[in-house]
C-alpha cells in the first residue's frame, strides 16, 4: 500500500497490490472477460469509497499450492481491513483525528457518480 498528500494536505494518490489465489480457478470455474480471475479478490477494494484523485488497485493472481473457497463475506473483510487501517496511518501522518480525517475523504453520495467519473478513480488492474 502507498499513498501521498498534495501541496495543499489532501491526500492525492492511493494504490494497493493484492497478491493471492483466485477462488474462481481454484472451484473450476475460469468465468469469462476481465474479472474471471480476480473479481472477488478486488472485493472491497474496486469500490473505494474515498475521494482521493489518484486511485490504483492491482491484483496479480499468485496460486498457492492449497484448495481456497469462499469465505462468508470473501475479499471485503480482508480489503476494508487492510485499506482503513491504511486510512489511519494516512490520518497519523497528517497529524489529524482518524474519524475527522475520513469523513473529509468521504464522497458526498449525491454526487457519486459525477465526482467519480471526473475524477477517474478506482482504476482496478487485474493481471
Amino acid at each position: 500500500m502507498s499513498g501521498s498528500f498534495g501541496a495543499d494536505g489532501r491526500v492525492n494518490a492511493f494504490r494497493m497490490q493484492i497478491v493471492g489465489p483466485s477462488i474462481y480457478f481454484a472451484m473450476g470455474s475460469g468465468g469469462g472477460g476481465e474479472w474471471s480471475a480476480g473479481s472477488v479478490a478486488v472485493e472491497g477494494a474496486q469500490n473505494f469509497p474515498y475521494m482521493i484523485p489518484n486511485v490504483r488497485i492491482d491484483y496479480l493472481q499468485h496460486e498457492i499450492g492449497m484448495t481456497v473457497g469462499y469465505w462468508r463475506s470473501v475479499s471485503h473483510a480482508l480489503n476494508c481491513f487492510v485499506i482503513e487501517s491504511f486510512i489511519d496511518e494516512l490520518a497519523a501522518d497528517a497529524q489529524d483525528d482518524p474519524y475527522m480525517f475520513r469523513r473529509k475523504l468521504l464522497w458526498n453520495h449525491k454526487d457519486r457518480a459525477g465526482k467519480r467519473a471526473r475524477c477517474g478513480c478506482a482504476q482496478v488492474r487485474v493481471g
